[in-house]
């Protein structure tokens, strides 16, 4: 396993923590020497304990960031069983672009344009806050 090391020198002291294993410290007299028996004392401490992981299960209401993938698909769900009505607004869409000049369109695939364009940028942007989350 590694672990991230805080290094610092104090009054001609080197001192390495290790946030992470309950601010697990050692000291040198140099830098290499402070990081040397700060890894002794983090092998010495995990030998003595167990290391396990935990599921922990999200709230049900959790806040979304308005305008992300999740937020968004969140908001298609109110839409799920109204798929007529989205035709029927495409087709509305439809007759005021030709009423504009536009040339001519039809309602399927109209719907099936924006529908595409609305999952490329969905997973788009999935691919984003994903890639985010693990540089954090």
């Amino acid at each position: 396993m590694e672990y991230p090391v805080i290094v610092e020198q104090r009054n001609g002291v080197w001192r390495a923590v290790i946030p992470a294993l309950s601010d697990l410290s050692a000291e040198g007299a140099s830098r290499d020497e402070a990081m040397e028996n700060a890894q002794r004392a983090a092998e010495d401490y995990l030998s003595k304990v167990e290391v396990t992981t935990i599921k922990v299960l999200l709230p049900r209401e959790e806040t979304l960031r308005p305008g992300s993938p999740q937020a968004l698909l969140k908001e298609i769900q109110a839409f799920a069983d109204d798929e007529e009505a989205l035709r029927e607004h495409f087709d509305e869409i439809i007759k005021e672009r030709l009423r504009r000049g536009a040339k001519k369109l039809n309602c399927k695939t109209l719907f099936e344009r924006s529908l595409s364009r609305l999952i490329c940028r969905l997973t788009y942007g999935l691919c984003i806050e994903r890639m985010l989350t693990e540089v954090k």
